[in-house]
């Protein structure tokens, strides 16, 4: 669009100069005409019929370029109007997300009440279960001593058998008591393990609900992700895309990795320094037109984070044998231009296995799965600048002990074993920069000098270091 605007002023200017140069001509030939006492009738037919068609040539292209501008606003509006439908799209089923999940927490609430209560239940039925017993032993007990005194004191039988039935009256009463105490609390029971079932069957639907509808969020972004893409390609609404993105939070490392990947250096360069001219001109005329100096300001501090390379820590390992290397860099280029915002360890005496996550994609686990998992959440804010740990001898190999982060808010993340191992290592981001990803090796426990194939834990770590963003967000 702005090519065919382009070639219609080109084609205006053409024809003002072609009328400029016929009015000299005719000046000329009057001139001429004067002096050799020509007629001026016939110079002035010719100019007219000139001046004619140069004006109908004129008027047709201002008409074509009204036509033009009118399509390129109408093209716009339809961009914008998809937009704010996807947008509210995003926002109903986010509207809806949170509707089931508070449900299901409501569920789980009162399953957990229902637990409680049922556990109370039971105990009351065991305790009324003991009460029985005992009185049967004492029925028992009763009935014992009453035989011993008949034969001690001599009484009639007769006798006995009326004490006996006597005394024997009022246990079996209340052991029919008893009986239907525990009847009632054993209805009870069973009615509370249904509603428990019922519980359980609603907060399975509810997550399966939950599951459908996070899918389809996923979903939208992704068609979102794949319009600013293309939008991209073209260097079209860039910084419209920009809001877009950072609505959804996602600005700081999709925008970079999709200027990275779909706009060459130079073309992004020459439309920055054409944005900021006309939002310069903009301003001194007074008008609200072109994108702000911050915005843009943003967007080339974004690229210039992308195209700043990573530098590499040493390698902190004891050597170990069967071991085999990973590195984040090669493995996982979607994380290669983000700093994680969490970190995962698997970990009891050793550390079995690590991985960063990121706010887009989370990168395999070097190492085993075993161990306890031991999660840290970082803030957006927050960057790891500097990482200790431990390393030495462990089941016939050399593996790493421990490991602890520190944070630029001055928090300590730690795990594994803090007095293993027979080395320690340091490795800290220079002033300004932060880990951003981490490569090294796993290796096999060895037993009868044979590696443990079923058996794998972290042997070696180094770190990849970058500048932290100029707003200081991921």
């Amino acid at each position: 669009m702005e090519l065919q605007q382009s070639k219609i002023m080109s084609d205006i200017q053409a024809v003002e100069a072609k009328l400029s140069e016929t009015i000299s001509n005719v000046v000329t030939q009057s001139i001429v005409a004067q002096s050799e006492d020509a007629a001026p009738a016939a110079l002035s037919v010719n100019l007219k019929k000139d001046l004619g068609a140069i004006t109908d040539r004129l008027d047709k292209l201002q008409d074509k370029a009204a036509k033009e501008k009118k399509c390129s606003e109408e093209s716009a509006s339809k961009s914008e109007e998809a937009i704010q439908k996807t947008q509210d799209k995003i926002a109903d089923y986010q509207k809806n997300k949170k509707e089931l999940e508070d449900k299901r927490n409501q569920l789980t609430a009162d399953q957990a009440a229902a637990q409680t209560e049922y556990s109370h239940l039971q105990q009351d039925t065991a305790r009324l279960q003991n009460e029985i017993n005992s009185l049967s032993e004492q029925i028992k007990a009763a009935q014992e001593r009453e035989r011993v005194r008949k034969i001690l004191l001599c009484i009639p039988i007769i006798n006995i058998g009326a004490a006996i039935e006597s005394a024997c009256s009022d246990d079996r009463e209340k052991i029919r008591q008893k009986g239907w105490e525990l009847q009632e609390k054993a209805k009870q029971l069973s009615q509370m393990e249904a509603r428990i079932n019922q519980l359980a069957a609603d907060i399975q639907d509810l997550s399966s609900q939950t599951e459908q509808l996070g899918n389809k969020i996923s979903d939208l972004q992704s068609q979102l992700v794949r319009m600013v893409q293309e939008s991209l390609a073209s260097k079209k609404d860039m910084v419209m895309w920009s809001r877009v993105l950072e609505y959804f939070g996602m600005l700081s490392d999709r925008l970079t990795r999709l200027i990275h990947n779909s706009v060459c250096e130079d073309d992004l360069m020459e439309w920055l320094n054409a944005q900021q001219d006309a939002g310069r001109s903009a301003a001194a005329g007074g008008s609200c037109v072109g994108s702000s100096e911050s915005e843009l300001g943003r967007l080339r501090a974004l690229y210039d984070q992308a195209r700043t390379p990573m530098n590499r820590t040493s390698f902190y390992s004891g050597g170990a044998l069967h071991s085999d290397q990973f590195d984040d860099l090669t493995d996982d280029t979607d994380s290669c231009y983000a700093f994680p915002d969490g970190i995962q360890i698997r970990c009891g005496d050793i550390i079995d296995g690590i991985r960063f996550r990121y706010d887009t994609a989370d990168t395999p686990i070097h190492g085993g799965e075993g161990g306890s998992p031991q999660e840290y959440q970082l803030d957006s804010d927050e960057f790891i600048v500097k990482a200790e740990g431990r390393y030495g001898p462990y089941w016939n190999n050399n593996f790493v002990y421990s490991l602890r982060f520190t944070t630029s808010k001055g928090r300590r993340l730690e795990a594994g074993s803090k007095n293993g191992g027979s080395s320690s290592f340091v490795a800290e981001a220079p002033e300004g920069h932060a880990i951003c990803g981490i490569y090294g090796e796993t290796a096999h426990p060895v037993e009868g000098g044979r590696p443990l194939e079923n058996c794998r834990m972290l042997s070696g770590i180094g770190f990849y270091t970058r500048p932290i963003p100029p707003d200081g967000r991921r």
